[in-house]
């Protein structure tokens, strides 16, 4: 009977079927085969070294499997990808568009067998000349994730390639290649990144980290002290729209505390000149009862959002109208947090 379903139809079914289901519809005959196959390639999300072992031997026996390819996922692991199978498997991706490295691997294979043309880039290692030479031969990232500095942060200006990642519009980094990569670019969304040294002192934005960009910033996620010095945020950030701040590192240090101080309340009243906002997230990680100081502050001065997020250890509490006089709140164990409060939208 499933002779009889047109090519549109299978595919269809396909397309809502659960990873289990799909692995039975390989098994149906070969029509289903193909349209599962597609469904089931196309986002290999958190792959350990053994399971990616696998996977890449896959696509190295059938190169048509890598062509359905659009997100890689490789986790943290003590062995390095590399070889033949390896190589042959990044070149048969001819679709990736996102690629997402925190493991190990042999960045010259990447280098030289990956043709595909990215658009997401999140990379969790040391960078060397190889990760440089990729990135500049990929026009088309728009979306740019690095836990490591990808400049030098030695004396002198960094002469950046010409027609370096033209197409950025997010960046996760440290400081000083946000501050880099932003100037002239049509960067809306940062996400900083910092050093696990307690030294922020030299992490903190100045005002001019906002200004650099072609466009207005729209999305942040920062520090609470990159916000506390500056007078006017409205003159920095007048279009922002999504605001994530990560307090604890100057709020309560080591020690949960049951309220914030001073500086928290003094962070609520100035999101007031912020007429775009409408999603502010707290996102700490201690378990602490101190959403309640900050989110009846944020009822008394603040009129013009909604949504407010607080983020604390393993729990997410989320209200869709907190403003209103009948508001419930939400609250989900953080690995169930479906909202995707963490910036940029599609490096979460």
């Amino acid at each position: 009977m499933s002779n009889a379903l047109s090519n549109e139809i299978q595919r269809r079914i396909s397309q809502f079927c659960s990873d289990s289901t799909l692995l039975a519809l390989t098994l149906v005959n070969q029509r289903f085969r193909t349209s599962a196959e597609f469904f089931l390639y196309q986002a290999i999300y958190n792959l350990s070294f053994a399971r990616a072992l696998l996977f890449f031997r896959s696509l190295d026996a059938r190169p048509i499997l890598g062509s359905h390819v659009l997100l890689l996922h490789l986790c943290q692991s003590s062995s390095r990808h590399e070889g033949t199978v390896f190589r042959s498997a990044l070149a048969s991706m001819t679709n990736l568009r996102l690629l997402y490295i925190m493991g190990p691997v042999d960045f010259k294979d990447i280098l030289f067998s990956l043709t595909a043309t990215l658009r997401v880039f999140r990379y969790g290692l040391p960078i060397d000349s190889h990760v440089h030479q990729f990135l500049s031969q990929q026009h088309r990232i728009s979306a740019l994730s690095l836990y490591y500095p990808l400049f030098s942060q030695g004396r002198g200006e960094v002469r950046v390639p010409d027609n370096f990642l033209p197409s950025l519009r997010e960046i996760e980094a440290r400081h000083f290649d946000v501050y880099t990569l932003i100037d002239g670019a049509d960067v809306h969304s940062i996400k900083f990144r910092y050093p696990h040294s307690r030294d922020f002192a030299q992490e903190c934005a100045r005002p001019d980290f906002f200004v650099q960009s072609l466009v207005p910033i729209t999305e942040l996620d920062c520090l609470a002290v990159q916000l506390l010095d500056y007078a006017q945020l409205d003159d920095f950030l007048p279009a922002l729209q999504r605001l994530i701040v990560r307090p604890d590192m100057m709020w309560g240090v080591d020690d949960p505390t049951p309220e914030y101080p001073e500086l928290a309340m003094d962070l609520v009243r100035k999101l007031r000149r912020l007429s775009s906002l409408d999603l502010f997230v707290v996102a700490t990680r201690y378990r602490t009862r101190a959403v309640e100081p900050i989110r009846r502050a944020l009822v008394q001065h603040i009129t013009h959002f909604r949504r407010f997020v607080f983020h604390t250890h393993n729990r997410c509490l989320y209200w869709d109208d907190f403003l209103a006089s009948h508001s419930s709140t939400l609250t989900q164990h953080l690995a169930d947090c479906k909202h995707n409060h963490c910036l940029p939208h599609r490096i979460s």
